[in-house]
């Protein structure tokens, strides 16, 4: 619903309360009304049937109205206040109902107020300060549009790892001895919570590669000339071939040659448009003829490139990502391939769960485990030289 119509259902809200107040007045009145007809009917028929003088009738109402009176005081004292306790348990029951039943009920108080009613559920269920401030903390994350704009529903990662490399390579590369061959091809479905926050839902989407993995870090968040890419790869080449590679890169055609990049869109192949040279990199920007109004997509990504021995081959979530699946194949005769998996605490996820080694081949997956963004470092210890 829009704020009109959460507007509109609280004043008529308000209208039904008073209502039901009103009539409730109504009632007692009416109420009292009969009882006093019935009690002057009953008087004037003793009186008018001689039963007792009106002083006989008077004292016989002092009488038991003195008897009476302490009983009725008495009782009505405590059942008032039981009445009253009990139904303030009711509707605070019947309020929490609502609120937890409905999430739209919510929307008509303010931010600060929904905050505060999200840290008392926390506080009541773990029941512990420092915890319910680590827990809040947290969700704050994925609470804004700034810190979570989507999610992927489905995530699928395919890594070829060759020592062979096409001899397009040999021509531009100087120490292509240096370098394994790597073919990968990325499959997810996303879901935009925020459709004008986010790189998806534009005419124009750009893939980046950067050149290190300092600067890796950076991209992925976004930060500098790469603000804006829906996918980053580091390309990590020799010094010389990088300078190599700049002098030609920014030729549409000799990325397709180099690197073989194709994008889909919800079945909507993209067009290279243009290339972009960075100090640490480049962006390619294509054109996709999506829907850019849709909450949903479907996004393929393929490509190759050489890359250099010793390398470490990531894969980052940096979305929330439903089930990932990451299936990585390498030559057994020719390469030694080590992985660390770190993708969350779960047991599902764990490495013992979550990956199959066989013949050359990771085969990674949950079955239905949500794997958060999380912190951490990989390094890369190798034998010191000289």
């Amino acid at each position: 619903m829009n704020g009109h119509s959460w507007k509109e259902m609280k004043e008529r809200s308000k209208k039904l309360v008073e209502a039901i107040i009103r009539n409730k007045k109504i009632s007692f009145f009416c109420l009292f009304i009969v009882i006093a007809f019935v009690e002057g009917i009953l008087i004037w028929v003793v009186l008018h049937k001689n039963y007792c003088t009106l002083e006989e009738l008077l004292v016989s109402i002092i009488i038991n109205t003195s008897g009476l009176l302490s009983t009725i005081l008495l009782f009505n004292v405590f059942y008032e206040k039981l009445s009253r306790d009990a139904y303030s348990i009711e509707v605070s029951n019947k309020i929490t109902e609502t609120l937890m039943s409905t999430p739209e009920t919510l929307e008509l108080f303010t931010e600060v107020q929904r905050q505060n009613f999200i840290n008392s559920t926390i506080s009541s269920i773990v029941k512990d300060e420092d915890v319910t401030e680590m827990v809040c903390d947290n969700l704050k994350n994925y609470l804004t549009r700034d810190a979570l704009y989507q999610i992927r529903k489905e995530y699928n990662y395919d890594f070829e790892l060759n020592t062979n490399l096409p001899k397009v390579y040999k021509k531009y590369f100087k120490y292509v001895e240096n370098y394994f061959y790597i073919q990968e091809k990325l499959r997810f479905k996303v879901k935009i919570l925020f459709p004008d926050h986010n790189n998806i839902n534009k005419e124009e989407v750009k893939v980046g590669f950067v050149y290190n993995n300092q600067y890796l870090d950076s991209a992925l968040r976004e930060y500098d000339e790469f603000k804006g890419c829906i996918f980053y790869e580091n390309i990590d080449l020799e010094k010389k071939d990088i300078e190599c590679l700049n002098k030609v890169i920014e030729g549409k055609d000799m990325v397709q040659k180099l690197f073989g990049l194709d994008i889909k869109i919800d079945n909507c192949k993209g067009k290279l448009k243009d290339v972009k040279l960075c100090k640490e990199g480049f962006i390619c920007v294509f054109d996709v003829e999506h829907d850019i109004k849709a909450k949903e997509h479907v996004v393929r990504i393929l490509f190759h490139m050489p890359r250099k021995w010793d390398s470490l081959v990531e894969i980052i979530l940096v979305d929330p990502t439903k089930a990932p699946k990451i299936f990585v194949s390498y030559q057994e005769e020719t390469m030694n391939v080590d992985m660390i998996s770190f993708l969350s605490k779960s047991e599902e996820s764990s490495l013992k769960v979550a990956h199959e080694h066989l013949n050359g081949i990771y085969d990674i997956s949950t079955n239905n485990d949500w794997v958060y963004p999380i912190s951490g470092a990989v390094f890369r210890v190798s034998k010191k030289r000289g």
